[in-house]
C-alpha cells in the first residue's frame, strides 16, 4: 500500500493496482507507485463494487485504444506496401 493509499482517510477504502515485477530485478516492488488507485467511501462495498467497475472501464478503454492503434499501424503498412 502506497503512502497515497494511507492518506486518504478512515471513511474511505483505497484500491491499488501494483505493477508486477517478473523475475526479479527489483528489490523494493512495492517502492513504485501504483499503476492505478482508487478511493472511494465503500469502494469494494457488493454488489457494485465501485472500485472494480472502474478498473474494468480503465481495462476496456485501454483494449479499445491498443485496438486503434494496431488498426492505424496495419492501415500505414499496407500504404507503404502499396507504392
Amino acid at each position: 500500500m502506497t503512502l497515497d493509499c494511507v492518506d486518504v482517510g478512515k471513511d474511505n477504502l483505497c484500491f491499488e493496482v501494483l505493477r508486477l515485477f517478473i523475475g526479479g530485478g527489483v528489490e523494493y516492488p512495492l517502492d513504485y507507485a501504483p499503476v492505478w488507485m482508487y478511493s472511494r467511501k465503500d469502494a469494494l462495498k457488493g454488489p457494485e463494487m465501485a472500485a472494480v467497475a472502474e478498473l474494468k472501464k480503465v481495462f476496456e478503454e485501454s483494449e479499445r485504444v491498443a485496438a486503434e492503434r494496431e488498426k492505424q499501424k496495419q492501415q500505414q503498412q499496407q500504404a507503404k506496401n502499396a507504392h
